[in-house]
C-alpha cells in the first residue's frame, strides 16, 4: 500500500510502516506522521526518503530494560514500545524520551527530526481499556495554569498554591493532578506532607488542553465594532470594558501578533473571552459599542467564559488592551486561517 499525495501535508515528515493487526488497514495521517500496516516495521522520512527499521520493543519487558534498549540502538534503526503498554510504565518511558504505540491508540514518538504526541493513533472502533485524559472546568483551569507557571518560568511550591491561582478548590486540584500523574504527564514531589506537581510531557500536556478546552463551538456572538484594524478594536474594546466594568480578554491571531508573533495577514475576526453569564451579553455588547450582526458580516466573536480559562491569567498589554495569557492564546489560534504555524511559531518561543 502507497501512500497518496492526498493523504500527506505540508506538516507530514515521516511514513511509519508496523505489521500489526490493529494499526489501520488504510493509510492514516495524523500530524506529522503517516501510519499504515505493512509486513515490515520501517520508519520512511519523506524529505530525502532515508529509511530506517524499527525495532519493536515487548512492553512486558522492565521498563529500565526498555529504556537502556532505546538509548543504544544498532545502526539504522529506532527503537518503539508496541503493543498493550502498561499505563503505568509510560511516565517513566516519557521521561526517558522512549517511543510507544498502544493498541488503545496512545503514542508518543521521540524520534529524530519528529517528536509528536497522540491519545489516539489507531482505528476508531477498537474500545479504550485506558480513556484519554478528560479536563472539565475547573480541571481545565488547573492545567491551563500549570503550563501558563511553566510558560513563565516559575513553579509551584504545593498544590494548594496551584490550587488558589487555578482558582479551584483543594480537593479538585489533588484529583486533577493525581489523574495526571497516573498518565505520565507531571510528578508529584513529596515534600514533608505536601506535593509539589511538576511537568514531565509539556507538550502532550499542552495537547491534552487544546483538544479538551480549546476555542468553543458554542455560545458564540458575533458582532461589528468601527476600528481600523483588530488591534484597534481590540484596545478600544478593553477600554470599554474597564469603563463599564466588564471581565474580558483578547485572544486569537490579534493576541498573538501582539505578542510578537509574525503573521502575514490580519485576522478575519477579533477573538474576545467575556467573563459574564450569557444572559448578560447583549447588555454587554451594546455598553462595549458592538452592533450584533450575522457571523459572515462580523469582525468580532465573543466567547462565553464559562469555565473562566479564557480570562485566567490575562494580563494587559499595549496596543491590544487586555489580552489571554499566551497559553490560553496558542490554544485559541489553531482554528485561525495559518493557525496552526502561528501555535507553532508561539511553542517554540514557549521552549
Amino acid at each position: 500500500m502507497h501512500v497518496s499525495e492526498e493523504t500527506l501535508s505540508s506538516r507530514t515528515v515521516a511514513r511509519l510502516t508496523l505489521p500489526f493487526p490493529w494499526i489501520p488497514e488504510r493509510a492514516a495521517p495524523l500530524a506529522e506522521i503517516v501510519l499504515e500496516r505493512r509486513p515490515e516495521a520501517t520508519l520512511t522520512y519523506l524529505e530525502d526518503g532515508i529509511t530506517l527499521r524499527v525495532d519493536l520493543l515487548d512492553p512486558l519487558e522492565p521498563p529500565e530494560t526498555l529504556v537502556q534498549r532505546a538509548r543504544d540502538p544498532q545502526p539504522g534503526t529506532v527503537a518503539l514500545v508496541a503493543g498493550d503498554v502498561p499505563l503505568e510504565i509510560r511516565g517513566e518511558l516519557r521521561r526517558n524520551q522512549v517511543s510507544f504505540l498502544d493498541v488503545d491508540g496512545a503514542a508518543e514518538f521521540f524520534w529524530p527530526r519528529l517528536r509528536s504526541s497522540h491519545s489516539r493513533f489507531t482505528d476508531a472502533h477498537i474500545e479504550r481499556r485506558t480513556p484519554a485524559v478528560t479536563l472539565r472546568g475547573a480541571h481545565a483551569r488547573i492545567v491551563q495554569t500549570l503550563l501558563a507557571t511553566w510558560v513563565d518560568g516559575e513553579r509551584f511550591g504545593s498544590a494548594t498554591e496551584l490550587a488558589d491561582r487555578a482558582q479551584a478548590s483543594e480537593a479538585t486540584t489533588s484529583r486533577a493532578l493525581h489523574k495526571l500523574a497516573s498518565h505520565g504527564l507531571i510528578e508529584l514531589i513529596s515534600d514533608g506532607r505536601s506535593h509539589s506537581p511538576r511537568i514531565v510531557d509539556a507538550p502532550a500536556l499542552a495537547g491534552t488542553l487544546l483538544r479538551e478546552a480549546g476555542w468553543p463551538a458554542k455560545e458564540l456572538y458575533h458582532g461589528y465594532r468601527y476600528g481600523r484594524d483588530a488591534t484597534e478594536r481590540a484596545g478600544a474594546l478593553s477600554d470599554s470594558a474597564d469603563e463599564h466594568g466588564v471581565v474580558l480578554a483578547v485572544t486569537g491571531i490579534t493576541a498573538a501578533r501582539a505578542l510578537g508573533v509574525l503573521t502575514t495577514a490580519p485576522p478575519p475576526r477579533l477573538k474576545v473571552w467575556l467573563d459574564l453569564p450569557p444572559s448578560e451579553i447583549a447588555l454587554a455588547m451594546r455598553r462595549l459599542e458592538v452592533d450584533p450582526v450575522e457571523p459572515d458580516e462580523s469582525n468580532c466573536v465573543f466567547a462565553v467564559d464559562r469555565y473562566r480559562f479564557g480570562t485566567l491569567g490575562r494580563r494587559r498589554g499595549s496596543a491590544a488592551g487586555w489580552m489571554a495569557h499566551p497559553v490560553r492564546v496558542w490554544c485559541d489560534v489553531h482554528d485561525e486561517p495559518r493557525g496552526p504555524d502561528i501555535a507553532a511559531q508561539m511553542w517554540n518561543a514557549f521552549t
